[in-house]
């Protein structure tokens, strides 16, 4: 099977999977092959909006059910969570619309949400419309993207499946750095106590 037919066969599901994890390189990915013609433009918003809420949704509620053991297990979790409730007090709606932007915080924010205050419902509202605009403004991005590269490189299929595959390479590379950096800062970090209270536990979340 050739380059080109895995992305038409294989394309959604990976771009399904890949903004359920994170998504924003694969996203723009998605973005350039629509615009050589392996993809659909309109599905590949449509699936990765799904993805993106499907995720977010599962690490707010990962933080609803299960915050607290989480922090007092992995500590250097914690300044991550703390930093985006100092976040959230000042900016609040703004914060929970646009938080897929923020890189680096990214995969931490719905987390750290549904540790806080924030209810269930206003969560779902505001993030399906952030959902939304993201997989749109990044769809797009790609796509205009692939149409400046078209433009520089002509369309050969042999050039823009180098380009494809090289972000998917760098991106990967860079992700797995990262995530060796969070994984020495959290073996540096000593675990709380088991007794230890947490100063700023946020209260009850509101209907």
């Amino acid at each position: 099977m050739d380059f080109e037919a895995l992305l038409r066969d294989y394309g959604y599901v990976a771009l399904l999977i890949g903004t359920f994890l994170e998504g924003e390189t694969i996203l723009v990915v998605a973005g350039i092959a629509a615009r050589f013609g392996y993809l659909e433009l309109p599905w590949v918003m449509v699936t990765a909006f799904l993805g993106s809420l499907a995720g977010d949704q599962a690490a707010f509620f990962v933080g609803r059910r299960w915050g607290k053991p989480i922090l007092h297990r992995w500590a250097g979790l914690r300044g991550a969570v703390v930093r985006v409730q100092g976040l959230l007090h000042r900016w609040n709606t703004p914060l929970i619309l646009t938080f897929r932007f923020y890189y680096g915080l990214r995969n931490v924010i719905p987390f750290a949400l549904g540790t806080s205050e924030v209810s269930t419902r206003r969560f779902v509202a505001l993030n399906i419309i952030g959902a939304v605009v993201w997989a749109i403004a990044l769809a797009f991005g790609g796509y205009f993207l692939g149409a400046a590269l078209e433009t520089m490189l002509g369309r050969v299929a042999h050039v823009v499946r180098w380009i494809i595959v090289g972000i998917v390479a760098l991106s990967m590379v860079a992700w797995f750095v990262k995530f060796l950096v969070h994984r020495r800062r959290a073996r540096r970090t000593p675990p709380p106590p088991e007794n230890e209270v947490f100063p700023d536990d946020p209260p009850p979340p509101v209907a």
